[in-house]
């Protein structure tokens, strides 16, 4: 309950800088190490990191590519928001080509095309700074399962193993985690609008005096 407390407050805090002194430079240290504290704690404020990237663009001897990227991180575990799509709206194009900037636009393009084995793949290149950020692997699985849920009604463990990039031990406690299970080494989903076939209902109406018409004009 502290932890929450304090959370609170400096969530709070940021949020009253930001009233106070918005895109000004002088609060780039309190927004950077706002950064740094979501990363460490697992916690999510989009508002001050766009801030910080908006600053970043009137004022590009101050940018911070660590903290570029620490945003750019946490924008992609708040998937499927745009969030993401909207920082790097904010990076100029010259600091794309950058460090980590352009290999976590890459991942982003494999969630975004769905492929869920070649993002694991390369995410090992990464490995050592991705361990360091807590609930990556976490937020990027029950994002997966959200692509999953809407495109699918049923999808094999097999297929599941890879997707999530996680053993059989994990897959069942993570499946367990969000009410699902196994049946026969296959995964079934709740039906939804998104994952059933539709009938496509027609509603134009055709008149006599219309139909009329046509049968003239193709009699000639």
């Amino acid at each position: 309950p502290r932890l929450c407390l304090f959370a609170a407050s400096m969530k709070d805090a940021i949020a009253a800088l930001l009233e106070a002194e918005r895109y000004k430079p002088d609060i780039l240290p309190q927004l950077e190490e706002y950064v740094h504290y979501q990363i460490s704690n697992n916690t999510y404020d989009f508002e001050p990191n766009l801030a910080i990237l908006k600053i970043y663009q009137f004022y590009p001897e101050r940018i911070n590519i660590p903290i570029v990227v620490r945003i750019l991180v946490k924008a992609l575990m708040a998937l499927p928001k745009t969030d993401f799509l909207l920082c790097m709206y904010l990076i100029p194009e010259k600091m794309g080509d950058k460090d980590f900037v352009s290999d976590l636009l890459n991942l982003a393009q494999f969630l975004e095309s769905c492929q869920f084995a070649k993002f694991w793949e390369t995410c090992k290149d990464f490995r050592e700074f991705l361990d360091n950020v807590p609930g990556f692997d976490d937020a990027i699985r029950s994002y997966i399962l959200t692509v999953l849920r809407v495109t699918y009604q049923r999808v094999d463990v097999s297929l599941l193993l890879e997707y999530f990039n996680v053993t059989s031990e994990e897959l069942t406690a993570f499946l367990t985690s969000k009410d699902l299970k196994e049946v026969d080494g296959v995964v079934e989903f709740v039906l939804n609008d998104e994952n059933q076939a539709k009938t496509k209902k027609f509603t134009d109406s055709l008149t006599l005096d219309h139909l009329a018409r046509v049968l003239t004009a193709s009699s000639r």
